[in-house]
């Protein structure tokens, strides 16, 4: 699965909210499930899913959980309009561009992110940059963000350079953003 269209995302939501709800009565209409209409999932849950295009996720402003590790996600751009989310589990996807971080300084009530096992956190100053660009969130790929890790941040004038230059909007790679180590997200 490369996209999640409409219809297979009302058949994954009706599933989460089964299971959390041990309730048998789904909904019958596209575009609704169990919670009702997409923009009111609080909750959704898509591990391991091979998923490269997650945009739907745009039209979920009231989500507040979004686990999403282990697929195939490139790029940020789509989560800057999850305004309620409080929790972001990426690890293993393909975000390589540490400035995509910067499509996420809007979300205000962002606590929890993990973002390990993706290229950008190879960066040598991934978590002063989380840091700086995201100061709401305490908790970075399961460590506390210290008050010491923030006012290192604050300190650091390389920080505010790095992030200055936008992420590619396409979610291309920049030829300097891909750590050696890494290759391209399979075809």
């Amino acid at each position: 699965v490369a996209c999640v269209d409409a219809f297979q995302l009302r058949r994954q939501l009706s599933y989460v909210e089964l299971a959390q709800n041990g309730d048998a009565n789904g909904a019958d209409h596209p575009g609704e499930n169990k919670a009702g209409k997409i923009d009111e999932v609080k909750n959704l849950n898509l591990w391991g899913q091979d998923l490269d295009d997650v945009s739907v996720v745009a039209k979920m402003p009231n989500v507040e959980v979004l686990s999403l590790s282990v697929n195939r996600i490139n790029t940020l751009r789509d989560f800057r309009h999850c305004t309620r989310l409080q929790e972001l589990y990426l690890r293993k996807n393909y975000i390589t561009d540490i400035t995509e971080i910067s499509y996420l300084a809007g979300l205000r009530d962002l606590r929890v992110l993990w973002l390990c096992d993706n290229p950008c956190a190879d960066h040598p100053l991934y978590r002063q940059l989380v840091a700086y660009a995201l100061p709401g969130v305490d908790k970075l790929d399961n460590l506390e963000v210290t008050p010491q890790d923030k006012e290192a941040a604050r300190r650091n004038p390389d920080l505010a350079k790095i992030l200055a230059a936008p992420p590619p909007e396409d979610g291309a790679l920049r030829p300097s953003s891909r750590p050696a180590s890494y290759s391209s997200p399979p075809p």
